[in-house]
Parts: structure tokens; sequence; C-alpha cells
């Protein structure tokens, strides 16, 4: 899922309507700009697991499963 290019709040609101129909044998795989730091509050009080890696400024990645 490749939220960069979107414009905020989109990002957000793109990520968790796939958390939404998200099986629970499923991962989401996103690709952001940056950390999200209001969507990680928001998924900490949710059953999901969600690692974060900064690849570069301007590339983050995030791994978000149940």
């Amino acid at each position: 899922l490749d939220v960069r290019e979107l414009p905020m709040p989109e990002p957000m609101e793109t990520i968790m309507h796939a958390i939404e129909i998200l099986g629970s044998n499923e991962a989401i795989n996103v690709r952001h700009r940056k950390i999200p730091l209001y969507l990680l509050e928001e998924l900490g009080n949710m059953p999901y697991r969600v690692f974060v890696s900064e690849l570069t400024e301007n590339d983050v990645r995030i791994l978000i499963y149940p």
C-alpha cells in the first residue's frame, strides 16, 4: 500500500480502511513518506502488531498485522 503521494489526511484514512478489511492471516505493508505518529497512536489502541522501518528521510515502511 503506497500512500507517499497522497495529501493529508488520506494516508491515515487509506490505511485505516485497509485495516478494516484485513483478514486474520494477512498483513499490510505500507510505504509512507514519514513516520505517521497519529496513526501509530491510533494503532496502539487496537489489537495489531506494528513494525516501522525508516529507510531514508522520505521512505518509511510499516508492517501491520493482527
